[in-house]
């Protein structure tokens, strides 16, 4: 699961490419013409660089099947992000309840995010298989395939997610996916920002948003001196 949103969000950037930058042979792809594009572009820093990767991936698989001599985008510099980066923070308590009180069908995502600490992509590819409620500690399984370290990580529930585990397990397979696939889980999030009256960035330009429940989760475990 993990691997298929990385693809996904590899082939939109590359098919975006093309398209803006009207690539349709390799002897259209020039250095200018993808500075060009990158110059016009308001994304972030790191976001840039994700683009370039995501062409020099397929611009070097197609070197090595011998369809092209040479990257044609060789010796482009990725965008310098030190210092660019925009801070992240952790949602308030306040501001993860009224969160969600609108979440719906995203309430048992956000929860989990809060309490296990696992990133989206991690979260996305766990089955109910991975999910072990009758077990005297009950945990979540996170297999090394579906990790950004590639470790298997064994995960303890938090009490109070346990029952929406089971509500929501019901009628499930093992084999399902626990949470429903998104092809835009940030869109839904913005949606639910709007609703809940959160902003985005606060007065001193920190931002919010999938990963701060990351943030949340190692703040709560501070306050407990863990």
């Amino acid at each position: 699961m993990i691997g298929s949103i990385a693809a996904g969000l590899m082939k939109g950037r590359i098919a975006r490419l093309l398209k803006e930058c009207k690539w349709k042979y390799p002897k259209d792809i020039s250095i200018d013409s993808f500075v060009h594009w990158r110059s016009k572009h308001k994304a972030a820093p790191k976001t840039l660089n994700e683009y370039l990767n995501a062409i020099n991936g397929l611009l070097n698989w197609m070197i090595k099947q011998r369809r092209i001599a040479e990257n044609p985008l060789l010796g482009v510099e990725r965008v310098d992000i030190r210092g660019k980066q925009q801070l992240r923070r952790a949602y308030t308590d306040e501001e993860l309840n009224r969160l969600l009180s609108v979440a719906g069908r995203s309430k048992l995502l956000y929860l989990s995010a809060t309490y296990t600490g696992l990133r989206l992509g991690e979260l996305m590819a766990l089955l109910w298989a991975d999910v072990h409620l009758s077990e005297d500690r009950p945990y979540l399984l996170a297999r090394a395939s579906t990790t950004k370290n590639n470790q298997k990580a064994i995960v303890p529930i938090h009490p109070l997610l346990i029952p929406q585990f089971q509500k929501a397990k019901t009628g499930a397979r093992e084999e399902d996916h626990v949470f429903q696939k998104s092809a835009h889980p940030d869109r839904q999030l913005s949606k639910h920002f709007q609703e809940a009256g959160l902003a985005k960035i606060d007065a001193t330009g920190r931002k919010l948003d999938f990963h701060s429940f990351r943030y949340t989760f190692a703040t709560k475990l501070a306050r407990q001196g863990i």
